[in-house]
């Protein structure tokens, strides 16, 4: 009977061992797959974030996006700058001013011919009965140097213009142009 006891004795250790050892089998398990799926899942975010960037870097940092925009805007600025200066620059070595001068009979447009070779040939005039338009254009070879200008230049007239009788003439290096009023 002892030798029963014993063995029940060793029974039920033996059961309760295997018991115990149940449950821990089924918790090391269970963290086991909870660590695979958390690694997975870290693995997943890991590799989306280096290819397709961090969704949530900009929430992370929200000045950098300000920053950024503030950089194109200033880049924007300077380069808006830069071309009002150009403009400028190219103004000032425009040597063409046209003003329409009236008098009673008329407009009279004097044009320098300097800047377009001293040829009366290389400006275009358009006149319409309350419009002129006109236009020049010269070209310079050198050696080593090729050098093009060209311009235009509208003018909208309050009176009407007597087509018919317009006269352009020549006076050293200026081409006048007389525009007479329409009768």
């Amino acid at each position: 009977m002892d030798e029963n006891n014993n063995r029940h004795d060793y029974d039920r250790e033996h059961h309760e061992l295997h018991h115990v050892l149940g449950w821990v089998k089924v918790l090391l398990i269970s963290f086991a797959a909870f660590l695979g799926a958390y690694l997975a899942t870290y693995y997943i975010v890991d590799q989306a974030r280096h290819t397709h960037g961090y969704p949530l870097a900009r929430f992370e940092r929200p000045n950098r996006d300000f920053m950024a925009q503030r950089k194109l805007y200033e880049d924007f600025n300077r380069f808006e700058r830069d071309a009002l200066i150009m403009d400028k620059e190219l103004m000032a070595k425009n040597p063409v001013k046209i003003k329409p001068l009236k008098d009673n009979e008329g407009y009279k447009i004097c044009i320098n011919l300097k800047p377009f070779d001293n040829n009366e040939k290389n400006i275009k005039v358009d006149i319409k009965p309350n419009r002129v338009n006109i236009s020049g254009q010269s070209s310079k070879v050198d050696k080593n140097n090729e050098s093009e200008f060209s311009f235009a230049q509208s003018f909208i007239l309050p009176e009407t213009i007597d087509v018919s009788k317009v006269k352009k003439e020549r006076k050293g290096h200026k081409y006048i142009i007389i525009l007479p009023f329409e009768d």
